[in-house]
């Protein structure tokens, strides 16, 4: 398929598409934020992927390919936000949840809690974070996608999880998950 793909075929780049989107839209979601602009910058991801397709040397690794094509969309898309501040119309705190609105009031509170510790890591914690525990990506597929070695992308998940698990002890909605505040010592 990924060969039909590198010469044009767009039955084979639909396939291609269908089968790698919804992981690039739930890492850029969860990179970015629930934002209407995720779908557009999923297909920024494909259109400049379809254009590089020829460097995939090997189609068991092109999820992670597309994968760290989005934690670089990501990255961009954050950058650009933070030029482009002062145009917001929306605060943060308004962003649409990534979590169903007939979910119990709980969940969503607890979602939309994680999503704001999530954005309090530097962008690296959070690719290799969200890449690791709600992608469910291995440590070599991760290495793949952010370009780095494995051992980076080790000790990156710890820290990111130190950081994580510090930021969540803060919020009352997340301490419960995370050992609480103030555990009696």
């Amino acid at each position: 398929m990924l060969e039909r793909a590198c010469l044009g075929d767009e039955v084979a780049r639909r396939w291609i598409f269908e089968r790698h989107a919804p992981r690039v839209a739930r890492v850029l979601a969860s990179l970015v934020g629930g934002s209407a602009e995720i779908a557009d910058l999923v297909q920024e991801v494909f259109l400049a992927g379809f254009q590089r397709l020829d460097r995939v040397e090997d189609a068991s690794k092109l999820g992670a390919w597309r994968a760290g094509s989005a934690v670089n969309k990501a990255h961009h898309a954050r950058r650009a936000r933070r030029r482009k501040w002062w145009l917001s119309f929306l605060p943060p705190s308004d962003v649409p949840p990534m979590v169903s609105r007939g979910a119990p009031l709980e969940v969503r509170e607890t979602v939309r809690a994680t999503e704001a510790v999530l954005a309090r890591l530097d962008d690296e914690e959070r690719a290799v974070l969200v890449l690791r525990i709600i992608e469910g990506m291995t440590i070599n597929e991760i290495a793949v996608a952010c370009e780095v070695a494995p051992a980076t992308v080790k000790r990156r998940i710890q820290r990111a999880r130190g950081d994580f698990v510090a930021l969540a002890r803060e919020d009352a909605r997340l301490s419960i998950w995370t050992g609480g505040a103030d555990e009696p010592e």
